[in-house]
């Protein structure tokens, strides 16, 4: 009987140290998960922010787009107001060059 408390208390003993490197075990694989979420929570917090940024770069690139089409729309009216102003002085110019056409006939027929 002394023999089989003798083996008992070995199986014990065995058992204790199991569950004390078991518990180790445990103990560990914990820190290591709370390792992994706490960098999967930083990697998911960087991806929020960068779609943050991403959604605020296309925002900004939206309105640079709309700028964009305005400044073009307001150059292509001053150009075609620019082609205007040119036709409208090309015809002051044949006038102009008209009237000194006709003056300088007028002088040389007084003239004559």
């Amino acid at each position: 009987q002394e023999e089989e408390l003798e083996h008992v208390r070995l199986e014990v003993t065995q058992s204790q140290d199991m569950l004390r490197r078991l518990t180790l075990t445990v103990a560990d694989k914990r820190t290591e998960l709370l390792e992994i979420k706490d960098e999967c929570d930083d990697r998911v917090q960087r991806t929020y922010a960068l779609q943050n940024q991403a959604e605020e770069t296309m925002e900004q690139t939206n309105i640079l787009k709309a700028q964009t089409l305005l400044q073009e729309e307001e150059l292509y009216n001053q150009r075609d107001e620019l082609q205007q102003s040119t036709r409208d002085l090309q015809l002051e110019r044949d006038q102009l060059q008209e009237n000194k056409r006709q003056l300088e006939a007028n002088r040389l027929e007084l003239e004559a």
